[in-house]
């Protein structure tokens, strides 16, 4: 299961440039991403995890230390609800 979500994280990164995943979007995924950096802060996240985390440039801490990115990609998912809104009118 950790396995395919880590594969579900790459897939991500290649859509979107980064692993910065909502908590609340991608099926899950923002769970699972928000889930590894707590336990990775409380120290008990497996070490073979956080190397597979590091080696697709997983960001062990987001938002608070960059807003202006936090802000950048909440853009984006606006700009891309838009776009999808606009094909059911």
């Amino acid at each position: 299961r950790w396995d395919k979500n880590l594969q579900l994280l790459l897939e991500f990164k290649k859509r979107n440039g980064h692993c910065r995943v909502q908590q609340r979007l991608e099926n899950g995924l923002g769970n699972w991403v928000h889930t590894q950096r707590c336990l990775y802060n409380k120290g008990t996240l497996k070490q073979d995890r956080i190397q597979k985390l590091n080696n697709v440039e997983f960001e062990w801490k987001v938002q608070s230390q960059n807003n202006q990115a936090f802000w950048d990609i909440n853009f984006q998912l606006l700009l891309e609800f838009k776009k999808k809104m606009v094909m059911f009118e």
